[in-house]
């Protein structure tokens, strides 16, 4: 075997190894033949059963090739599946070469999530924006962290802009239906009477994060003047 060329394709479709030899076999020859799994998950992924062009056949590890063949492809069939996910690669080792294959991701995801400023009592927004629409149901991982805030300040519970976006809190996953490329994440937070300064909330998904910030409504002092007085006089403070 002279060489095995890489390979990347998008989910779905197949995977296929150009594998070139150094002439054409004089007869049917055997070459050890082994695709690894690297950060790629075989069935789940990926099939197992690689099929092959110009007759060449695979039992136990090994391949023949006929007589005349001087090169020929190794396929895969890849999986469309719903989950967002980095690229997945496989290794192809056949008579000693070694190839990289590569399987991108076809779901949407997260392209950005911008937090937002509101007074207590009033809901805290985030407004996600997808990378397209969704082309089937798609989920996210989405987590509130309190940052500043205590639980105390805001509600826990997501409302979402869209009716059909469901959100489990036993999983922290977010299923968003088919067609949606953005929509938003409302949080009810709560007045109350304790004078405090600006507390903010940190809010992630699909891996994008964004700050929220309440800020306080209540009376406070905004200042108090110096004063001078002679002795005998009254010291008066003016708030």
């Amino acid at each position: 075997v002279e060489s095995v060329k890489d390979s990347t394709v998008e989910e779905g479709k197949n995977l296929s190894f150009e594998v070139t030899l150094n002439g054409a076999a004089k007869q049917a020859t055997e070459f050890d033949f082994v695709l690894k799994a690297v950060t790629a998950t075989e069935d789940s992924d990926y099939a197992v059963v690689p099929t092959f062009s110009h007759g060449v056949t695979y039992s136990d590890g090994k391949i023949t090739v006929p007589v005349g063949v001087d090169s020929f492809t190794v396929s895969y069939e890849t999986k469309d599946d719903f989950e967002v996910e980095s690229n997945e690669t496989v290794q192809l080792t056949v008579g000693g070469q070694t190839a990289i294959g590569t399987i991108t991701d076809n779901d949407v995801v997260v392209e950005s999530v911008k937090g937002s400023t509101a007074v207590e009592g009033k809901d805290v927004s985030f407004t996600v924006t997808l990378s397209g629409e969704t082309p089937h149901d798609t989920t996210f991982d989405l987590v509130l962290k309190p940052g500043s805030t205590t639980s105390e300040d805001f509600e826990s519970t997501p409302v979402f802009s869209h009716p059909g976006i469901t959100y489990d809190a036993t999983t922290g996953k977010v299923t968003v239906p088919e067609g949606v490329d953005s929509f938003t994440v409302t949080y009810p937070t709560v007045d109350d009477s304790v004078v405090e300064i600006d507390e903010t909330v940190q809010f992630t998904i699909g891996g994008k994060t964004a700050t929220g910030t309440i800020t306080d409504n209540d009376l406070r002092v905004a200042s108090v003047k110096d004063s001078t007085a002679e002795e005998g006089q009254d010291l008066s403070f003016e708030v």
